[in-house]
């Protein structure tokens, strides 16, 4: 088993550089749900795709589950990874969300309960954590960085989408591209119907 100093112990999935690589470099039919719609009151793991396992949304649902003796090291935490995967794919990073998965790395949730359902119906919950928002600006509020909680990814139909990706941009707090952010901004187009 390996278990970090804060008490957190990983699954039998131990984590691969190979395999965080190759989901990133995943096309989009390969994405999200496996079935058709999305459900947002009942998770459930057969609707994950490819990026929850050893990919970057299960890393990042069990990195959330950590407490930081300095919250202010949450994105720094990851930059080195970060530096990695950009690199090795060409991909743009936003305070812990990647352009070509933009829409999947959005679709998050606070999770402080634990859950367990059967037929849909709650049969029992049990508070992991309380979710607190940092006392200083620590990443726009559209990334999971931007809160002291566990998040839960849901996984999403690409097919039902109504919404284009337009631009984003973070602006870095220092020197490292990769951590730490001043300020962040999110354009995402969306119809109207009426």
């Amino acid at each position: 088993m390996i278990q970090s100093e804060d008490g957190f112990c990983f699954g039998n999935e131990f984590f691969s550089l190979q395999t965080l690589l190759y989901t990133q470099r995943i096309r989009h039919e390969q994405h999200g749900a496996l079935h058709e719609g999305v459900n947002f009151t009942v998770e459930t793991d057969s609707a994950e795709g490819i990026r929850w396992r050893g990919g970057w949304i299960g890393l990042v649902q069990d990195y959330s589950k950590r407490e930081f003796t300095v919250p202010l090291d949450k994105l720094p935490a990851l930059s080195g990874l970060a530096k990695i995967v950009a690199e090795g794919t060409g991909d743009r990073y936003f305070a812990g969300l990647w352009a070509s998965h933009i829409y999947e790395d959005l679709f998050w949730r606070v999770r402080v309960q634990e859950e367990t359902f059967h037929n849909a119906v709650p049969l029992k919950r049990e508070v992991i954590r309380k979710a607190r928002k940092p006392t200083e600006y620590r990443a726009p509020s559209w990334s999971w960085a931007s809160i002291d909680a566990p998040v839960r990814f849901i996984a999403l139909a690409y097919k039902d989408l109504v919404a284009r990706f337009v631009e984003c941009e973070t602006t870095p707090s220092g020197i490292d591209p990769y951590g730490r952010v001043k300020d962040g901004r999110l354009v995402i187009e969306v119809s109207l119907y009426t």
